[in-house]
């Protein structure tokens, strides 16, 4: 699942401003398309961005409910709408993957890298951090029965990977021209 929502008051238009020549979304979806997850769900209250995302190849079956797409909303609790309509449209997931595409950075051998190691330890949840111990927003999994029950994306019986390398999350005019180089290279 991609959260993009509309109003980024910071950056207004980042989801679909230009990066590196292509909407900063299309990075993420670009990489999760080359990946082993079987759904790239974007989940937007913009009509604009749902057009941009579906042109890039991923899927935009429902536009967001107002009451998710505000400052206020948390993302789990946009997680969790989309994995109940996974669960009754597509089939219920075992893992729900959040992508943010504010990380342009992050490859596809990345997100497989957390597919299989939830294969291989079937634990909760999986959770990218720095050399800090913080999260690095680079990649976050959490299993239906984690999300559903205990209303969190990650625990203490979470699969952790810690990630050294710089991990670029824009959120300032400078992060965007930070990764820009990165990307043009």
């Amino acid at each position: 699942m991609i959260p993009a929502r509309g109003g980024s008051k910071r950056l207004p238009g980042k989801n679909i401003r230009h990066l590196a020549g292509k909407p900063l979304i299309a990075w993420t979806i670009m990489e999760a398309n080359k990946s082993k997850l079987d759904h790239i769900i974007v989940s937007t209250d913009d009509p604009k961005i749902a057009e941009v995302s579906t042109n890039w190849g991923a899927e935009v079956p429902f536009l967001r409910p107002p009451e998710l797409a505000t400052d206020e909303a948390k993302s789990i609790d946009v997680m969790v709408h989309a994995a109940r309509w996974a669960d009754e449209h597509l089939e219920r997931p075992d893992y729900i993957f959040l992508l943010q595409p504010t990380s342009p950075t992050r490859k596809a051998e990345d997100i497989n890298l957390g597919v299989d190691e939830l294969k291989r330890t079937r634990s909760q949840g999986y959770v990218t951090l720095n050399q800090h111990g913080d999260p690095n927003g680079l990649l976050y999994a959490s299993s239906w029965d984690l999300l559903m029950n205990d209303h969190v994306i990650w625990n203490f019986f979470s699969t952790v990977f810690f990630y050294l390398e710089d991990v670029i999350d824009i959120d300032t005019e400078e992060d965007w021209k930070k990764a820009e180089k990165i990307l043009c290279k």
